[in-house]
């Protein structure tokens, strides 16, 4: 089921910039003088990491049903002969698949949600949170632990889409509405943080880079430091989801203040509410529903070219990232 902000909440959000070059104020003024958003203009992703202007989807969604079908068995083969179409029809009902099986963030897969895999179709939330899950059980295990990856329902619990009043940017009710998410798990210990974003009927991806380096970052030379805390967006339809960066710096500063309680300092709260949010350059849907997709390749290209330090300051077109 897509998710939708109400009215309110989204004309909130809506309200306010994603990325607003005059209030730019990371840590100090030597850190503005090294961080010219203006000379900046975005990531490039397409150009540091070598990505193709556009995206083949018809094979992109060929590799879903392949994924699908190395969990189904021997479901989908039936189906492969089918030369009329490049897309295996699952004509014949099946029982509704746990995947994977024994994981408490488990999806359960059914006929309605492969048949959204169909073309000129939007791919649901459940699509999206299978593939998340099957990227990362594709990881080597020694490599699982420096990643966290929230599923779709944790956005609107974020932004408190269930509510009658919902927070477009208020970090405190943002923390307490989604704390039990995290209780489990020390977000600072991540390198990558992933975060499925969709409202207005629109997908898009949040990548928190690092955010446990903001008590070790050079505020005056960050262009030195090999890991900087940042937040990227990646938006197939740039622009649309905006508003997002006041609520994702607050909430990880609430979320700070609550796993360092005896030892938060103000001036990394500080650090938090003004955490570079940038937006990337990435290929731009041409349509009005491919943006799931979009995501989920977002998401398989950067897991596949990811660093272990990323710095934005550091990025050149010789680059590998």
């Amino acid at each position: 089921m897509m998710n939708e902000f109400p009215p309110r909440v989204s004309e909130s959000l809506d309200s306010m910039d994603a990325f607003d070059n005059s209030s730019v104020n990371f840590i100090s003024n030597e850190f503005l003088d090294k961080f010219d958003v203006n000379d900046f203009d975005g990531i490039s992703w397409v150009d540091v990491a070598g990505a193709v202007d556009n995206f083949n989807f018809e094979k992109d969604v060929d590799t879903m049903h392949n994924a699908l079908g190395n969990i189904l068995g021997d479901t989908l083969d039936d189906y492969k002969n089918n030369s009329e179409t490049t897309f295996p029809d699952f004509q014949e009902p099946f029982d509704e698949l746990v995947y994977p099986k024994g994981d408490p963030d488990a999806v359960c897969l059914s006929k309605r949600d492969v048949d959204l895999l169909q073309p000129d179709t939007y791919i649901n939330d459940t699509i999206i949170d299978f593939y998340i899950l099957y990227l990362k059980n594709k990881m080597k295990e020694h490599e699982k632990a420096r990643f966290h990856f929230f599923n779709s329902f944790f956005f609107p619990k974020l932004a408190g889409m269930d509510k009658n009043a919902p927070y477009a940017c208020d970090g405190k009710l943002a923390f307490q509405s989604v704390r039990k998410w995290t209780r489990k798990v020390n977000l600072f210990e991540k390198d990558y943080i992933f975060i499925p974003v969709n409202f207005n009927y629109h997908w898009s991806l949040i990548v928190i880079c690092h955010p446990g380096e903001v008590d070790n970052i050079n505020d005056k030379e960050p262009e030195k430091s090999l890991k900087l805390p940042c937040i990227l967006h990646m938006d197939s339809y740039k622009g649309y989801h905006s508003g997002l960066k006041d609520l994702v710096q607050s909430y990880l500063c609430e979320e700070w203040k609550e796993r360092k309680k005896d030892t938060c300092r103000e001036d990394l709260s500080s650090r938090f509410l003004n955490m570079p949010f940038l937006p990337v350059e990435v290929p731009q849907q041409k349509n009005s529903y491919d943006c799931g997709l979009f995501l989920l390749h977002y998401l398989e290209l950067f897991l596949d070219e990811v660093p272990s330090d990323f710095n934005p300051l550091r990025i050149t077109k010789f680059s590998n990232f």
